[in-house]
């Protein structure tokens, strides 16, 4: 952030690597997630983030936001939505049943 803030460019190589396979549980799985949601929840509380708001254009704040709060804030509405959809659908479906 400090790079960026600073009008700096930065540069990403990327590289794989092969090596022995590793057990890929759910708990592995679950933990991973739990470690990248805490990282995005420590990069919303930094001021980086602030001052990047401000300086940004509408796109780049937006690919900001979906790059680290957003996903998890959209993740969370859809689930919302389609929680309260079959709820919706359950309830609708037993209320005809009771009334025939």
């Amino acid at each position: 952030f400090n790079s960026t803030l600073r009008r700096g460019n930065v540069t990403h190589h990327e590289y794989i690597q092969v090596g022995k396979g590793r057990d890929v549980g759910l708990n592995q799985i679950s933990l991973f997630e739990a470690k990248v949601a805490c990282g995005n929840g420590e990069q919303i509380l930094s001021r980086d983030i602030y001052r990047l708001g401000h300086r940004f254009d509408m796109f780049r704040m937006l690919s900001c936001y979906f790059t680290t709060v957003g996903f998890y804030v959209s993740s969370m509405v859809i689930s919302i939505i389609f929680c309260h959809d079959k709820l919706n659908s359950c309830a609708s479906q037993f209320a005809d049943n009771i009334f025939l």
